[in-house]
Protein backbone atom coordinates (compact mmCIF):
# COMPACT_ATOMS: atom_id res chain seq x y z
CA UNK A 1 0.00 0.00 0.00
CA UNK A 2 1.03 3.60 -0.59
CA UNK A 3 1.87 6.03 2.15
CA UNK A 4 -0.03 9.26 2.81
CA UNK A 5 2.39 11.25 0.64
CA UNK A 6 0.63 10.19 -2.55
CA UNK A 7 -2.92 10.17 -1.31
CA UNK A 8 -3.47 13.53 -2.96
CA UNK A 9 -3.48 11.62 -6.26
CA UNK A 10 -6.36 9.45 -5.08
CA UNK A 11 -8.15 12.55 -3.90
CA UNK A 12 -7.55 14.10 -7.32
CA UNK A 13 -9.16 11.08 -8.98
CA UNK A 14 -12.20 11.38 -6.71
CA UNK A 15 -12.46 15.08 -7.54
CA UNK A 16 -12.39 14.33 -11.26
CA UNK A 17 -15.19 11.78 -10.94
CA UNK A 18 -17.25 14.19 -8.83
CA UNK A 19 -16.78 17.03 -11.30
CA UNK A 20 -17.79 14.84 -14.24
CA UNK A 21 -20.93 13.73 -12.43
CA UNK A 22 -21.80 17.34 -11.69
CA UNK A 23 -21.37 18.91 -14.81
CA UNK A 24 -5.34 10.64 -22.57
CA UNK A 25 5.24 0.94 -27.28
CA UNK A 26 5.05 3.31 -29.88
CA UNK A 27 3.47 1.79 -32.98
CA UNK A 28 5.90 0.39 -35.46
CA UNK A 29 6.44 2.14 -38.78
CA UNK A 30 6.22 -0.93 -40.95
CA UNK A 31 3.59 -1.43 -43.59
CA UNK A 32 1.26 -4.40 -43.54
CA UNK A 33 3.22 -7.48 -44.46
CA UNK A 34 2.93 -8.25 -48.16
CA UNK A 35 2.14 -11.90 -47.60
CA UNK A 36 -0.58 -11.00 -45.10
CA UNK A 37 -2.11 -8.63 -47.64
CA UNK A 38 -2.16 -11.34 -50.29
CA UNK A 39 -3.82 -13.86 -47.99
CA UNK A 40 -6.29 -11.58 -46.25
CA UNK A 41 -7.39 -8.88 -48.66
CA UNK A 42 -10.06 -8.28 -51.25
CA UNK A 43 -11.39 -5.34 -53.20
CA UNK A 44 -15.16 -5.06 -53.56
CA UNK A 45 -16.46 -1.84 -55.04
CA UNK A 46 -20.03 -2.99 -54.34
CA UNK A 47 -19.28 -3.01 -50.60
CA UNK A 48 -21.20 -0.16 -48.93
CA UNK A 49 -18.24 1.14 -46.93
CA UNK A 50 -15.94 0.99 -49.94
CA UNK A 51 -18.49 2.97 -51.94
CA UNK A 52 -18.84 5.49 -49.13
CA UNK A 53 -15.07 5.93 -48.85
CA UNK A 54 -14.64 6.30 -52.61
CA UNK A 55 -17.31 9.02 -52.58
CA UNK A 56 -14.79 11.17 -50.68
CA UNK A 57 -12.70 13.19 -53.10
CA UNK A 58 -9.06 12.23 -52.66
CA UNK A 59 -9.65 8.70 -51.33
CA UNK A 60 -8.21 5.84 -53.37
CA UNK A 61 -6.48 2.45 -53.06
CA UNK A 62 -9.27 1.01 -50.88
CA UNK A 63 -8.45 -2.53 -49.79
CA UNK A 64 -10.53 -4.74 -47.49
CA UNK A 65 -8.72 -6.61 -44.71
CA UNK A 66 -10.18 -8.66 -41.87
CA UNK A 67 -9.13 -8.69 -38.23
CA UNK A 68 -9.04 -11.75 -35.97
CA UNK A 69 -12.71 -11.27 -35.05
CA UNK A 70 -13.86 -11.03 -38.64
CA UNK A 71 -14.43 -7.27 -38.62
CA UNK A 72 -13.70 -5.52 -41.88
CA UNK A 73 -10.75 -3.13 -41.90
CA UNK A 74 -10.47 -0.77 -44.84
CA UNK A 75 -6.99 0.32 -45.82
CA UNK A 76 -6.93 3.39 -48.07
CA UNK A 77 -4.99 6.49 -49.03
CA UNK A 78 -6.04 10.12 -49.06
CA UNK A 79 -4.48 12.92 -51.09
CA UNK A 80 -3.09 15.62 -48.81
CA UNK A 81 -1.44 18.93 -49.61
CA UNK A 82 2.32 18.81 -49.23
CA UNK A 83 2.09 22.30 -47.75
CA UNK A 84 -1.34 23.29 -46.44
CA UNK A 85 -0.28 26.92 -46.51
CA UNK A 86 0.93 26.82 -50.11
CA UNK A 87 -1.26 24.44 -52.09
CA UNK A 88 0.73 24.99 -55.26
CA UNK A 89 3.37 22.64 -53.84
CA UNK A 90 1.16 19.72 -54.87
CA UNK A 91 -0.23 16.60 -53.22
CA UNK A 92 0.96 13.36 -51.65
CA UNK A 93 -0.84 10.18 -50.59
CA UNK A 94 -1.31 9.64 -46.87
CA UNK A 95 -2.04 6.15 -45.54
CA UNK A 96 -5.10 5.54 -43.38
CA UNK A 97 -7.26 2.65 -42.23
CA UNK A 98 -10.78 2.24 -40.89
CA UNK A 99 -11.97 -0.57 -38.66
CA UNK A 100 -15.68 -0.49 -39.48
CA UNK A 101 -18.39 -1.24 -36.90
CA UNK A 102 -21.32 0.77 -38.25
CA UNK A 103 -22.25 4.03 -39.98
CA UNK A 104 -24.18 5.19 -36.92
CA UNK A 105 -21.55 4.23 -34.31
CA UNK A 106 -18.98 6.54 -32.72
CA UNK A 107 -15.63 7.00 -34.43
CA UNK A 108 -12.41 6.83 -32.42
CA UNK A 109 -9.65 8.70 -34.22
CA UNK A 110 -6.19 7.40 -33.42
CA UNK A 111 -3.93 10.37 -34.11
CA UNK A 112 -0.66 8.69 -34.96
CA UNK A 113 2.57 10.46 -34.20
CA UNK A 114 4.35 7.68 -36.06
CA UNK A 115 3.49 5.23 -38.82
CA UNK A 116 0.64 2.78 -39.23
CA UNK A 117 0.63 -0.35 -37.04
CA UNK A 118 1.88 -3.56 -38.63
CA UNK A 119 -1.21 -5.49 -37.52
CA UNK A 120 -4.82 -4.76 -38.37
CA UNK A 121 -5.84 -5.92 -34.88
CA UNK A 122 -4.12 -3.08 -32.97
CA UNK A 123 -7.14 -1.27 -31.59
CA UNK A 124 -7.25 1.30 -28.85
CA UNK A 125 -8.81 0.43 -25.52
CA UNK A 126 -11.20 3.34 -26.02
CA UNK A 127 -12.56 2.03 -29.33
CA UNK A 128 -13.00 -1.45 -27.86
CA UNK A 129 -14.85 -0.16 -24.81
CA UNK A 130 -17.17 1.98 -26.93
CA UNK A 131 -17.59 -0.67 -29.65
CA UNK A 132 -16.72 2.16 -32.02
CA UNK A 133 -15.29 2.54 -35.48
CA UNK A 134 -11.56 3.28 -35.41
CA UNK A 135 -9.82 5.54 -37.90
CA UNK A 136 -6.02 5.47 -38.00
CA UNK A 137 -4.15 8.20 -39.87
CA UNK A 138 -0.44 7.77 -40.47
CA UNK A 139 1.74 10.74 -39.54
CA UNK A 140 3.36 12.45 -42.52
CA UNK A 141 6.94 11.38 -43.29
CA UNK A 142 6.34 7.85 -41.95
CA UNK A 143 5.84 4.68 -43.97
CA UNK A 144 4.79 5.67 -47.48
CA UNK A 145 3.10 8.92 -46.38
CA UNK A 146 5.93 11.01 -47.77
CA UNK A 147 5.46 14.67 -48.81
CA UNK A 148 8.97 14.49 -50.26
CA UNK A 149 10.87 11.78 -52.10
CA UNK A 150 12.69 9.43 -49.73
CA UNK A 151 16.03 10.10 -51.42
CA UNK A 152 15.66 13.88 -51.31
CA UNK A 153 13.94 14.38 -47.97
CA UNK A 154 14.58 17.66 -46.13
CA UNK A 155 11.72 17.47 -43.57
CA UNK A 156 10.66 20.95 -44.65
CA UNK A 157 6.98 20.11 -44.13
CA UNK A 158 7.40 18.06 -40.94
CA UNK A 159 5.66 19.99 -38.18
CA UNK A 160 2.60 19.79 -35.94
CA UNK A 161 0.68 22.43 -37.88
CA UNK A 162 0.90 20.48 -41.16
CA UNK A 163 -0.08 17.21 -39.46
CA UNK A 164 -3.06 18.87 -37.75
CA UNK A 165 -4.26 20.10 -41.13
CA UNK A 166 -3.82 16.58 -42.54
CA UNK A 167 -6.08 15.19 -39.83
CA UNK A 168 -8.68 17.95 -40.17
CA UNK A 169 -8.96 17.60 -43.95
CA UNK A 170 -9.60 13.85 -43.86
CA UNK A 171 -11.83 13.83 -40.77
CA UNK A 172 -14.02 16.68 -42.02
CA UNK A 173 -14.54 14.85 -45.33
CA UNK A 174 -15.44 11.59 -43.60
CA UNK A 175 -17.85 13.42 -41.29
CA UNK A 176 -19.60 14.94 -44.30
CA UNK A 177 -19.74 11.84 -46.50
CA UNK A 178 -19.50 8.69 -44.34
CA UNK A 179 -20.21 9.26 -40.64
CA UNK A 180 -22.76 12.05 -40.69
CA UNK A 181 -24.35 11.34 -37.29
CA UNK A 182 -21.42 9.91 -35.37
CA UNK A 183 -19.64 11.39 -32.36
CA UNK A 184 -15.85 11.61 -32.64
CA UNK A 185 -13.31 10.82 -29.92
CA UNK A 186 -9.61 11.42 -30.52
CA UNK A 187 -7.00 9.42 -28.61
CA UNK A 188 -3.36 8.37 -28.75
CA UNK A 189 -0.50 7.18 -26.56
CA UNK A 190 2.87 8.89 -26.03
CA UNK A 191 3.76 10.93 -29.14
CA UNK A 192 0.40 9.84 -30.55
CA UNK A 193 -1.04 11.45 -27.43
CA UNK A 194 0.90 14.65 -28.11
CA UNK A 195 -0.63 14.67 -31.58
CA UNK A 196 -4.07 14.20 -29.99
CA UNK A 197 -3.63 17.18 -27.67
CA UNK A 198 -2.12 19.38 -30.38
CA UNK A 199 -5.11 18.58 -32.61
CA UNK A 200 -7.27 20.23 -29.96
CA UNK A 201 -4.91 23.21 -29.89
CA UNK A 202 -4.99 23.73 -33.66
CA UNK A 203 -8.73 23.11 -33.74
CA UNK A 204 -9.16 26.15 -31.50
CA UNK A 205 -6.61 28.12 -33.49
CA UNK A 206 -8.27 27.45 -36.85
CA UNK A 207 -11.91 27.17 -35.69
CA UNK A 208 -12.38 23.50 -36.59
CA UNK A 209 -15.20 21.54 -34.98
CA UNK A 210 -14.28 17.97 -35.92
CA UNK A 211 -13.73 16.22 -32.58
CA UNK A 212 -16.12 16.02 -29.62
CA UNK A 213 -13.62 14.90 -26.94
CA UNK A 214 -9.85 14.33 -26.74
CA UNK A 215 -8.27 11.59 -24.57
CA UNK A 216 -4.44 11.64 -24.76
CA UNK A 217 -2.53 8.97 -22.80
CA UNK A 218 1.03 9.42 -21.46
CA UNK A 219 1.60 12.61 -23.47
CA UNK A 220 4.71 14.64 -22.49
CA UNK A 221 5.04 18.32 -23.30
CA UNK A 222 8.70 19.30 -23.25
CA UNK A 223 9.93 22.83 -23.86
CA UNK A 224 13.64 21.94 -23.81
CA UNK A 225 16.41 23.59 -21.83
CA UNK A 226 17.32 27.26 -22.24
CA UNK A 227 20.77 28.08 -20.88
CA UNK A 228 22.14 31.32 -19.48
CA UNK A 229 24.58 31.77 -22.36
CA UNK A 230 21.68 31.89 -24.83
CA UNK A 231 22.07 28.34 -26.14
CA UNK A 232 19.15 25.94 -26.31
CA UNK A 233 18.75 22.15 -26.22
CA UNK A 234 15.66 20.15 -27.12
CA UNK A 235 16.72 17.54 -24.54
CA UNK A 236 14.50 18.36 -21.57
CA UNK A 237 15.81 17.35 -18.12
CA UNK A 238 12.35 17.21 -16.56
CA UNK A 239 12.18 13.56 -17.65
CA UNK A 240 15.55 12.74 -16.08
CA UNK A 241 14.58 14.47 -12.85
CA UNK A 242 11.30 12.58 -12.73
CA UNK A 243 13.08 9.23 -13.19
CA UNK A 244 15.44 9.60 -10.25
CA UNK A 245 13.07 11.52 -7.94
CA UNK A 246 9.57 10.16 -8.53
CA UNK A 247 9.59 6.79 -10.32
CA UNK A 248 9.21 4.14 -7.62
CA UNK A 249 8.67 6.66 -4.81
CA UNK A 250 5.98 6.68 -2.12
CA UNK A 251 5.49 3.02 -1.25
CA UNK A 252 5.01 1.73 2.29
CA UNK A 253 8.28 1.63 4.22
CA UNK A 254 9.84 -1.84 4.21
CA UNK A 255 8.11 -3.04 1.03
CA UNK A 256 10.12 -4.34 -1.91
CA UNK A 257 9.12 -1.23 -3.88
CA UNK A 258 10.34 1.17 -1.17
CA UNK A 259 13.62 -0.72 -0.74
CA UNK A 260 14.06 -0.86 -4.52
CA UNK A 261 13.60 2.90 -4.82
CA UNK A 262 16.45 3.54 -2.39
CA UNK A 263 18.70 1.03 -4.17
CA UNK A 264 18.05 2.57 -7.57
CA UNK A 265 19.02 6.03 -6.31
CA UNK A 266 22.27 4.71 -4.78
CA UNK A 267 23.57 3.03 -7.95
CA UNK A 268 24.93 6.23 -9.63
CA UNK A 269 26.56 7.26 -6.33
CA UNK A 270 28.39 3.95 -5.94
CA UNK A 271 29.46 3.87 -9.57
CA UNK A 272 31.25 7.13 -8.77
CA UNK A 273 32.65 6.16 -5.36
CA UNK A 274 33.43 2.43 -5.45
CA UNK A 275 36.02 1.20 -7.99
CA UNK A 276 34.72 -2.40 -7.98
CA UNK A 277 31.14 -1.32 -8.61
CA UNK A 278 32.38 1.12 -11.25
CA UNK A 279 34.26 -1.68 -13.03
CA UNK A 280 31.18 -3.92 -12.94
CA UNK A 281 29.02 -1.11 -14.39
CA UNK A 282 31.53 -0.39 -17.16
CA UNK A 283 31.63 -4.11 -17.94
CA UNK A 284 27.84 -4.06 -18.26
CA UNK A 285 28.04 -1.18 -20.74
CA UNK A 286 30.64 -2.94 -22.84
CA UNK A 287 28.43 -6.01 -22.98
CA UNK A 288 25.09 -4.30 -23.64
CA UNK A 289 25.99 -1.23 -25.73
CA UNK A 290 29.27 -2.06 -27.49
CA UNK A 291 28.83 0.44 -30.33
CA UNK A 292 28.20 3.35 -27.97
CA UNK A 293 30.97 2.16 -25.67
CA UNK A 294 33.33 2.33 -28.65
CA UNK A 295 32.19 5.88 -29.41
CA UNK A 296 33.13 7.01 -25.91
CA UNK A 297 36.56 5.41 -26.27
CA UNK A 298 36.99 7.01 -29.69
CA UNK A 299 35.98 10.37 -28.25
CA UNK A 300 38.67 10.01 -25.57
CA UNK A 301 41.35 8.86 -28.03
CA UNK A 302 40.68 11.82 -30.33
CA UNK A 303 41.21 14.24 -27.40
CA UNK A 304 37.74 15.66 -27.94
CA UNK A 305 36.64 18.62 -25.86
CA UNK A 306 33.71 16.43 -24.80
CA UNK A 307 36.06 14.03 -22.99
CA UNK A 308 37.14 14.55 -19.38
CA UNK A 309 40.68 13.56 -20.39
CA UNK A 310 40.43 10.43 -18.22
CA UNK A 311 39.14 7.29 -19.95
CA UNK A 312 37.87 5.67 -16.77
CA UNK A 313 35.90 8.79 -15.89
CA UNK A 314 34.48 8.94 -19.40
CA UNK A 315 33.38 5.31 -19.17
CA UNK A 316 31.93 5.83 -15.69
CA UNK A 317 29.90 8.76 -17.02
CA UNK A 318 28.75 6.56 -19.89
CA UNK A 319 27.78 3.81 -17.44
CA UNK A 320 25.49 6.21 -15.58
CA UNK A 321 23.96 7.34 -18.88
CA UNK A 322 23.35 3.68 -19.83
CA UNK A 323 21.84 2.97 -16.43
CA UNK A 324 19.32 5.78 -16.82
CA UNK A 325 18.45 4.64 -20.34
CA UNK A 326 17.67 1.12 -19.18
CA UNK A 327 15.80 2.32 -16.11
CA UNK A 328 13.68 4.54 -18.36
CA UNK A 329 12.66 1.47 -20.36
CA UNK A 330 11.95 -0.65 -17.29
CA UNK A 331 9.66 1.88 -15.67
CA UNK A 332 7.89 2.73 -18.95
CA UNK A 333 7.26 -0.86 -19.98
CA UNK A 334 6.85 -3.09 -16.90
CA UNK A 335 4.79 -2.44 -13.75
CA UNK A 336 7.33 -1.54 -11.07
CA UNK A 337 6.01 -4.05 -8.53
CA UNK A 338 6.97 -6.88 -10.88
CA UNK A 339 10.69 -6.09 -10.82
CA UNK A 340 11.38 -4.10 -7.65
CA UNK A 341 12.63 -7.20 -5.82
CA UNK A 342 15.24 -7.86 -8.53
CA UNK A 343 17.12 -4.59 -7.90
CA UNK A 344 20.57 -5.47 -6.49
CA UNK A 345 21.67 -4.28 -3.07
CA UNK A 346 24.51 -1.97 -4.05
CA UNK A 347 25.37 -1.22 -0.40
CA UNK A 348 26.02 -4.90 0.17
CA UNK A 349 28.29 -4.89 -2.89
CA UNK A 350 30.23 -2.00 -1.41
CA UNK A 351 30.55 -3.59 2.02
CA UNK A 352 33.58 -5.70 1.14
CA UNK A 353 31.69 -8.95 1.69
CA UNK A 354 30.39 -9.36 -1.85
CA UNK A 355 31.45 -12.32 -3.99
CA UNK A 356 32.49 -12.32 -7.60
CA UNK A 357 29.09 -13.80 -8.42
CA UNK A 358 27.38 -10.87 -6.66
CA UNK A 359 29.22 -8.42 -8.92
CA UNK A 360 28.40 -10.50 -11.97
CA UNK A 361 24.71 -10.40 -11.08
CA UNK A 362 24.92 -6.64 -10.60
CA UNK A 363 26.58 -6.27 -14.01
CA UNK A 364 23.91 -8.46 -15.59
CA UNK A 365 21.15 -6.35 -14.06
CA UNK A 366 22.61 -3.11 -15.41
CA UNK A 367 22.81 -4.53 -18.92
CA UNK A 368 19.22 -5.80 -19.18
CA UNK A 369 16.94 -4.37 -21.81
CA UNK A 370 13.17 -4.56 -21.30
CA UNK A 371 12.85 -7.96 -22.95
CA UNK A 372 15.66 -9.43 -20.83
CA UNK A 373 14.06 -8.09 -17.67
CA UNK A 374 10.71 -9.57 -18.68
CA UNK A 375 12.38 -12.94 -19.18
CA UNK A 376 14.10 -12.70 -15.80
CA UNK A 377 10.78 -11.82 -14.15
CA UNK A 378 9.20 -14.86 -15.78
CA UNK A 379 12.08 -17.15 -14.82
CA UNK A 380 11.99 -16.02 -11.20
CA UNK A 381 8.18 -16.06 -11.03
CA UNK A 382 8.50 -12.55 -9.63
CA UNK A 383 6.13 -9.76 -10.46
CA UNK A 384 23.63 16.93 -54.52
CA UNK A 385 24.01 16.75 -50.94
CA UNK A 386 26.07 18.24 -48.17
CA UNK A 387 27.88 15.99 -45.72
CA UNK A 388 25.12 16.67 -43.21
CA UNK A 389 22.44 15.73 -45.75
CA UNK A 390 24.22 12.45 -46.44
CA UNK A 391 24.29 11.81 -42.70
CA UNK A 392 20.55 12.54 -42.62
CA UNK A 393 19.84 9.99 -45.36
CA UNK A 394 22.02 7.40 -43.64
CA UNK A 395 20.07 7.86 -40.41
CA UNK A 396 16.77 7.63 -42.35
CA UNK A 397 17.71 4.20 -43.64
CA UNK A 398 18.86 3.05 -40.19
CA UNK A 399 15.91 4.18 -38.09
CA UNK A 400 12.18 4.15 -38.81
CA UNK A 401 11.73 6.57 -35.91
CA UNK A 402 13.99 9.24 -37.33
CA UNK A 403 11.09 11.55 -38.38
CA UNK A 404 10.01 11.59 -34.73
CA UNK A 405 13.52 12.58 -33.61
CA UNK A 406 13.56 15.37 -36.18
CA UNK A 407 10.22 16.72 -34.99
CA UNK A 408 11.38 16.41 -31.39
CA UNK A 409 14.46 18.48 -32.26
CA UNK A 410 12.45 21.08 -34.17
CA UNK A 411 9.43 21.66 -31.92
CA UNK A 412 8.31 18.86 -29.57
CA UNK A 413 11.35 18.46 -27.32
CA UNK A 414 12.99 15.17 -26.30
CA UNK A 415 13.84 13.38 -23.07
CA UNK A 416 17.08 14.53 -21.44
CA UNK A 417 19.07 12.98 -18.60
CA UNK A 418 19.70 14.68 -15.25
CA UNK A 419 23.00 13.70 -13.61
CA UNK A 420 22.69 15.85 -10.49
CA UNK A 421 22.87 12.80 -8.19
CA UNK A 422 26.58 12.35 -8.98
CA UNK A 423 27.69 15.89 -8.13
CA UNK A 424 30.39 16.00 -5.49
CA UNK A 425 31.62 12.45 -6.15
CA UNK A 426 34.14 11.00 -8.59
CA UNK A 427 32.32 12.85 -11.38
CA UNK A 428 30.29 16.01 -11.81
CA UNK A 429 26.95 16.36 -13.54
CA UNK A 430 28.63 18.63 -16.10
CA UNK A 431 31.20 15.95 -16.97
CA UNK A 432 28.46 13.35 -17.44
CA UNK A 433 26.52 15.70 -19.69
CA UNK A 434 29.61 16.49 -21.72
CA UNK A 435 30.74 12.89 -22.25
CA UNK A 436 27.26 11.68 -23.20
CA UNK A 437 26.33 14.66 -25.37
CA UNK A 438 27.11 12.60 -28.48
CA UNK A 439 24.09 10.39 -27.72
CA UNK A 440 21.57 13.23 -27.53
CA UNK A 441 19.08 14.29 -30.18
CA UNK A 442 20.44 17.83 -29.89
CA UNK A 443 23.93 16.69 -30.92
CA UNK A 444 22.62 14.50 -33.74
CA UNK A 445 20.63 17.19 -35.54
CA UNK A 446 22.21 20.51 -34.58
CA UNK A 447 23.00 22.50 -37.70
CA UNK A 448 20.57 20.49 -39.84
CA UNK A 449 17.26 22.10 -38.88
CA UNK A 450 15.93 25.23 -37.23
CA UNK A 451 14.46 24.94 -33.76
CA UNK A 452 11.49 26.81 -32.35
CA UNK A 453 13.28 26.73 -28.95
CA UNK A 454 10.26 25.42 -27.10
CA UNK A 455 7.78 27.97 -28.45
CA UNK A 456 5.11 25.48 -29.56
CA UNK A 457 5.14 23.64 -26.24
CA UNK A 458 5.00 26.86 -24.21
CA UNK A 459 2.19 28.22 -26.38
CA UNK A 460 0.27 24.98 -26.05
CA UNK A 461 0.51 24.90 -22.24
CA UNK A 462 -0.46 28.57 -22.02
CA UNK A 463 -3.47 27.95 -24.28
CA UNK A 464 -4.44 24.89 -22.27
CA UNK A 465 -4.46 26.84 -19.02
CA UNK A 466 -6.29 29.95 -20.16
CA UNK A 467 -7.98 29.61 -23.55
CA UNK A 468 -8.90 26.01 -24.37
CA UNK A 469 -12.59 25.39 -25.01
CA UNK A 470 -12.01 21.78 -26.06
CA UNK A 471 -12.78 18.94 -23.63
CA UNK A 472 -9.50 17.11 -22.97
CA UNK A 473 -8.95 14.26 -20.52
CA UNK A 474 -5.22 13.62 -19.92
CA UNK A 475 -4.20 10.20 -18.53
CA UNK A 476 -0.74 9.47 -17.06
CA UNK A 477 1.01 6.66 -15.18
CA UNK A 478 2.63 7.53 -11.87
CA UNK A 479 5.81 5.48 -12.49
CA UNK A 480 6.03 6.26 -16.21
CA UNK A 481 9.11 8.47 -16.80
CA UNK A 482 7.28 10.45 -19.47
CA UNK A 483 4.96 11.73 -16.75
CA UNK A 484 7.83 14.10 -15.96
CA UNK A 485 6.50 16.05 -18.94
CA UNK A 486 2.84 15.88 -17.91
CA UNK A 487 0.65 18.96 -17.95
CA UNK A 488 0.91 20.76 -14.58
CA UNK A 489 -1.75 20.12 -11.94
CA UNK A 490 -2.39 23.87 -11.85
CA UNK A 491 -3.26 23.84 -15.55
CA UNK A 492 -5.91 21.17 -15.08
CA UNK A 493 -7.26 23.00 -12.03
CA UNK A 494 -7.53 26.34 -13.83
CA UNK A 495 -9.61 25.21 -16.82
CA UNK A 496 -12.86 23.24 -16.30
CA UNK A 497 -12.55 21.76 -19.80
CA UNK A 498 -9.24 20.10 -18.89
CA UNK A 499 -9.01 17.01 -16.68
CA UNK A 500 -5.89 15.17 -15.56
CA UNK A 501 -5.72 11.69 -14.03
CA UNK A 502 -2.53 10.06 -12.71
CA UNK A 503 -3.00 6.30 -12.36
CA UNK A 504 -0.91 4.82 -9.56
CA UNK A 505 0.17 1.60 -11.32
CA UNK A 506 0.00 2.44 -15.03
CA UNK A 507 2.93 2.15 -17.42
CA UNK A 508 3.43 3.80 -20.83
CA UNK A 509 0.32 2.51 -22.62
CA UNK A 510 -3.48 2.70 -22.68
CA UNK A 511 -4.23 -0.80 -21.32
CA UNK A 512 -7.02 0.47 -19.09
CA UNK A 513 -8.91 -2.85 -19.25
CA UNK A 514 -5.91 -5.10 -18.54
CA UNK A 515 -5.61 -6.22 -14.89
CA UNK A 516 -2.39 -5.04 -13.30
CA UNK A 517 -1.75 -2.19 -15.74
CA UNK A 518 -4.30 0.39 -14.57
CA UNK A 519 -6.48 0.87 -11.51
CA UNK A 520 -10.08 -0.27 -12.28
CA UNK A 521 -11.34 3.20 -11.37
CA UNK A 522 -9.37 4.75 -14.24
CA UNK A 523 -11.41 3.01 -16.93
CA UNK A 524 -14.61 4.13 -15.23
CA UNK A 525 -13.35 7.71 -15.00
CA UNK A 526 -12.45 7.82 -18.69
CA UNK A 527 -15.78 6.36 -19.80
CA UNK A 528 -17.62 8.76 -17.51
CA UNK A 529 -15.70 11.68 -19.01
CA UNK A 530 -16.41 10.61 -22.58
CA UNK A 531 -20.11 10.08 -21.91
CA UNK A 532 -20.31 13.41 -20.10
CA UNK A 533 -18.67 15.33 -22.93
CA UNK A 534 -20.83 13.53 -25.50
CA UNK A 535 -23.95 14.56 -23.52
CA UNK A 536 -25.03 11.02 -22.71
Amino acid sequence: MRKINIQYMLASLTAVLTLLTACSVDNSMTELKQEEQQENTATDETDDVTKALLSVEGVSDVTILHDDDGNKVYSFTYKQYIDHHNMSKGLFKQQASLRFKGFDKDVVLYTHGYGMPDKVTEYTEVSKLLDANQLDIEHRYFGNSMPEGKESVTFTYMDADQQANDIHDLVSELKAKVFQTSKWISTGVSKDGITTALQAYYSDLYGWDDIDVFVPFCAPFLSGEQYGDGTFSCDDKSIGRYIHDVCGYGYEEGTEEAIGYQRLRLIPYYICTNPDIRDAAIKACYRSLPDRYAKVVEQYNSHSDLSTGDLTKDLAAFAIYSYYQFMFGWFASIPYSQWASLIPDVEQLASGNATRLDFERFSNFLSMDVRSLQILISQNSTRGKTEQQWRLLKEMHKSDKMPYYVQGFKELGTAGDDYSLVDGTYLTAEQCERVNYIFTIQYTYEGLFEQDKGMLMRNFLSWLETESTRPIFFVYGYNDPWTGGAIPDETAASNPMVQKLVDLIATHNDYISTPGYYEPTTKNAILSAINHYLNR
